[in-house]
């Protein structure tokens, strides 16, 4: 609902506006654009995860402990995700930009969250959805292609661009792709 708030508040009508969200930025905006009328001029999505899994215990006892305790349970999860979720050789600027966040965050606020997400499931949201572009990263481990792929097939009318890195998603490639879209360009998607 805060997305939708936010909306209303842009200077420029997000018919007219290029949206893109990368990580759990598409998962949040999953669940706008299967509630709300209003949509962008066109979405881009890198890497969103219809869901956000941990495991069931690890899961349950993190959103759960009190404050106190929470930052050194982030510094587990944090190790965890830095281990088996990034590819720290290939994508450092990854990891760099994980911590960043971490570092960032409020525990109260990371903490309720965390609760939220851990909830949610985006697979109703995205059937809803159509006209999405999806952008998958080959040496990204967080954020698997085959996962992207398997939106985009749910996804009626739904075009696919890979990179070879996050990296490479977050870059002047990216930025070159954005302003091929407002130009009305569409060649380097692959359509469904």
């Amino acid at each position: 609902d805060y997305l939708a708030i936010l909306v209303e508040k842009l200077p420029e009508p997000i018919e007219n506006i290029i949206v893109l969200a990368s990580s759990l930025g598409g998962t949040i905006l999953f669940s706008y654009l299967a509630r709300y009328e209003r949509k962008p001029y066109h979405t881009v999505m890198v890497g969103p995860n219809p869901t956000i899994k941990a495991p069931p215990i690890l899961g349950r006892i993190f959103v759960n402990l009190p404050l106190c305790m929470f930052k050194l349970t982030i510094r587990y999860v944090t190790w965890h995700i830095i281990k088996f979720k990034i590819n720290t050789e290939k994508e450092p600027e990854q990891v760099h930009k994980f911590l960043q966040v971490i570092r960032m965050a409020l525990p109260w606020k990371l903490k309720a969250s965390a609760k939220k997400v851990l909830k949610y499931n985006g697979w109703e949201d995205i059937a809803q959805l159509s006209r999405i572009i999806l952008v998958g990263a080959r040496l990204d481990k967080m954020h698997s292609t085959e996962t992207t792929k398997l939106i985009r097939n749910t996804i009626n009318n739904s075009g696919y661009i890979e990179f070879e890195s996050n990296h490479d998603a977050h870059s002047n490639e990216m930025g070159n792709l954005l302003l091929d879209l407002a130009g009305g360009d569409e060649s380097k998607i692959e359509w469904s």
